[in-house]
C-alpha cells in the first residue's frame, strides 16, 4: 500500500488509520491527507451523488478555519467501492492531544475555544444552503500552536441538523474540562471541575438532547456566552469544586470563611524548581573551584566568581516577583456571628480589617456579580467578577482571583445563602 499511487497522483506516504492516508501530490509536491468513504451496499449511485453534491458546497468555503478539500475520487476495490477525498495536510495537533485529567483547561480558555468554533458553526449554518459539520469531536478539531488557530476538519456526509453539531462541541468541551472521553461523561461532571455556575449550566444546555432545554441555534448559544446572561434554573445543590482549598465552617452562631494565599505555596514550589535546574551548573562550578585550588589557575579563579554572580543574579531575578506578591497576599477570612460580620487578612502573622464591622442584623443583600468590562476613550477597564455581601451600606468582597476561582464564589454563595436564608442577586 505504502508503494501505491491513487488516482494517478497522490503517492502514498503512510496510513493514518484505517481509512486514513498522508500522502504526497505529485502534482504540487505538497503532502495532503486522504479520507476513505465506504459505499453503502445498495446505495451506490445515490449514496455517491449526495457526497458528490456536499463536496461541490464545500469547496466553495471560503474560511481561514475550514481547510479546502480538493480533490475527490473514486476507488474500485473489490469487494467494496469507496470514495477518497482529498484535503491539505496541516502540521496542527488534535484537541484530544491535550486530553489530559491532571492538566486541566482553565475555565477561560475553554470559553476561547467554544467562542472559536462556534464563530466557525456560525459560517457553516448560515451559508446559502446551511451545511452541518455532523462529526465534532476531539480528533477532528486542530490547534496550531504557532498560529493559535483552531481548523475543523473531517466532515460527516450523512448529518442535517445543526442541532446534533451544538450537542457534540458541547461534549467535546466536557471532555477538555474533565479530562474524561467523549462516550464516559457523567451527568455529574461538574463535580470534577472548577467551573462557575454559569458555564457548567451553559454547557449543559450546549450538550443536552432535549429541545425544550438546549439552545436552538449557534447563534443563541454565542449570544449566551458574549453576555454571559442566563437564568440559573435548577441544576441541583452545588458541591465543593474539585481540588479546592477553600474552607467554610458553620455552627448555629458561627460562619466562617477561609480563603488560603495560594501566592507563597507557588513561591516556594518555584523556588524547588530553580534549584533544580541550577544543580547542575552549581555542580560544576564546584568541580571548577576545585580544579583552580588543585592546579591553582589565577585565570580560571577571576572567572569563577563571575559564573557565580551570574548564577544568583538568574535565580534571584526568576524568584523576585513571586517573593514580592508573596508578602502583599495572605488569608482572606470572612467571619458572621450573631452581632457582627467583619473581614480580615492575615499577613504574616499579622491581622489586618479590610471593612470595618457591621452589625449582622443589617445584612441585607448578598450579590454575585460577573465580570464588567467598560471602555473610556482607549482605556479598558475590567472589574473581576466577585462574591458582595451587604450590610448597614457596606461591602464584604471576595474577588476571584489566583487564590479563589469563580466556581468556588458560586460555591461560597450558596453557602452564604443557605445559612443566612438569603436569596442571591445575580448581575
Amino acid at each position: 500500500m505504502l508503494d501505491r499511487v491513487l488516482h494517478s497522483r497522490y503517492q502514498v506516504q503512510q496510513l493514518l488509520g484505517k481509512k486514513t492516508i498522508l500522502a504526497r501530490d505529485r502534482h504540487t509536491t505538497q503532502l495532503v491527507i486522504i479520507k476513505l468513504i465506504p459505499v453503502p451496499s445498495g446505495q451506490g449511485s445515490q449514496f455517491i451523488g449526495e457526497i458528490t453534491s456536499k463536496i461541490a458546497l464545500l469547496r466553495q468555503l471560503s474560511h481561514p478555519s475550514l481547510p479546502k478539500y480538493l480533490d475527490s475520487f473514486e476507488i474500485d476495490s473489490s469487494p467494496e467501492q469507496i470514495i477518497a477525498i482529498v484535503r491539505p495536510y496541516l502540521s496542527a495537533q488534535p484537541l484530544e492531544n491535550y486530553l489530559n485529567s491532571s492538566c486541566l483547561l482553565a475555565e477561560q480558555d475553554l470559553k476561547q475555544i467554544a467562542k472559536y468554533l462556534l464563530e466557525i458553526l456560525s459560517y457553516l449554518h448560515q451559508q446559502d444552503v446551511p451545511l452541518n459539520h455532523g462529526n465534532i469531536k476531539l480528533s477532528n478539531i486542530l490547534f496550531d500552536t504557532q498560529s493559535n488557530r483552531f481548523y475543523l476538519v473531517d466532515f460527516a456526509f450523512d448529518s442535517d441538523s445543526p442541532i446534533t453539531d451544538l450537542q457534540d462541541l458541547g461534549k467535546t468541551l466536557i471532555s477538555l474540562a474533565t479530562g474524561i472521553k467523549h462516550r464516559y461523561i457523567p451527568e455529574n461532571f461538574e463535580q470534577k471541575t472548577n467551573l462557575s455556575a454559569f458555564f457548567i449550566y451553559w454547557l449543559k444546555r450546549l450538550s443536552n438532547s432535549h429541545s425544550v432545554y438546549n439552545f436552538r441555534s449557534v447563534t443563541e448559544a454565542l449570544a449566551s456566552l458574549y453576555s454571559c446572561q442566563l437564568i440559573l434554573v435548577s441544576i441541583g445543590n452545588l458541591t465543593k469544586p474539585y481540588g479546592s482549598e477553600v474552607t467554610v465552617y458553620k455552627k448555629d452562631n458561627l460562619l466562617e470563611i477561609k480563603i488560603a494565599s495560594k501566592t507563597k505555596q507557588k513561591f516556594f514550589n518555584n523556588l524547588k524548581t530553580q534549584l533544580r535546574q541550577f544543580l547542575p551548573s552549581l555542580f560544576f562550578t564546584i568541580i571548577l573551584l576545585t580544579i583552580v585550588a588543585i592546579y591553582d589557575l589565577k585565570l580560571v579563579a577571576f572567572l569563577i566568581p563571575i559564573i557565580l554572580i551570574f548564577l544568583l543574579n538568574l535565580i534571584s531575578a526568576s524568584l523576585s516577583w513571586q517573593l514580592f506578591k508573596s508578602f502583599g497576599q495572605g488569608e482572606l477570612e470572612l467571619k458572621i456571628t450573631t452581632q457582627k460580620v467583619s473581614l480580615y487578612q492575615k499577613l504574616w502573622g499579622l491581622k489586618f480589617k479590610l471593612t470595618a464591622d457591621a452589625a449582622s442584623s443589617e445584612i441585607y443583600s448578598l450579590i454575585r456579580r460577573n465580570v464588567t468590562v467598560t471602555m473610556q476613550g482607549e482605556n479598558l477597564t475590567i472589574v473581576p467578577p466577585c462574591l458582595a455581601l451587604i450590610a448597614s451600606h457596606q461591602e464584604y468582597i471576595i474577588t476571584a482571583s489566583e487564590d479563589v476561582s469563580e466556581a468556588e464564589l458560586d460555591w461560597l454563595a450558596q453557602q452564604l445563602s443557605d445559612w443566612l436564608r438569603l436569596p442571591i442577586t445575580r448581575i
